[in-house]
């Protein structure tokens, strides 16, 4: 039971340590949008164009 505690600690740790504690990523930061937001469906339906355009 010890040694399974132990690998917890380590595993919380890991996790602390690759992420940076306040850090938020803003995609669309200084962005702003003309038109009303998309459904959440037409917007996930479209992530593959919007990654083959940005592929090109």
């Amino acid at each position: 039971m010890k040694e399974r505690n132990i690998n917890c600690k380590e595993i919380e740790s890991d996790q602390s340590s690759s992420s940076v504690k306040g850090e938020t990523r803003e995609i669309f930061e200084g962005m702003s949008f003309k038109y009303p937001p998309v459904s959440k469906e037409d917007y996930i339906n479209a992530y593959k164009e919007y990654v083959r355009r940005c592929s090109s």
